[in-house]
């Protein structure tokens, strides 16, 4: 019997746009999300930071976690969950105009789990 002991995570990385970015005018800040399979919080994060190291982002602070497939999703939420379960991994960008107080919107961010060294 094969066994796989990976489960989805879901990856939130801070990020602000390099001067390669189209919208590098307009956006202030980001939160990059990525969704993949991993065996845990650690490995997952680190996948992730690979993949996101080839984009166009100043790379900040992340954080790590799985994805209980029967949690409460939004219908977004379960329609990346979908994505990422058909294609093996899935993106998502949150982003705030040029002049957002990035202290206001994320605090202390990011709350209760210990952040990540992405870098």
């Amino acid at each position: 019997m094969f066994y796989n002991p990976t489960k989805m995570f879901e990856t939130q990385i801070r990020c602000h746009p390099t001067p390669e970015h189209p919208k590098f005018e307009e956006y202030q800040f980001c939160l990059l999300r990525i969704w993949l399979f991993a065996r845990d919080a650690k490995s997952a994060a680190a996948k992730a930071a690979e993949l996101a190291k080839h984009l166009p982002y100043t790379l900040g602070p992340g954080k790590s976690f799985p994805i209980i497939e029967d949690e409460n999703l939004t219908p977004g939420q379960a329609k990346c969950v979908e994505m990422t379960q058909i294609i093996g991994v899935n993106f998502g960008l949150h982003y705030w105009p040029k002049g957002t107080d990035e202290k206001a919107v994320f605090g202390d961010w990011p709350y209760l789990l210990p952040p990540l060294s992405l870098t």
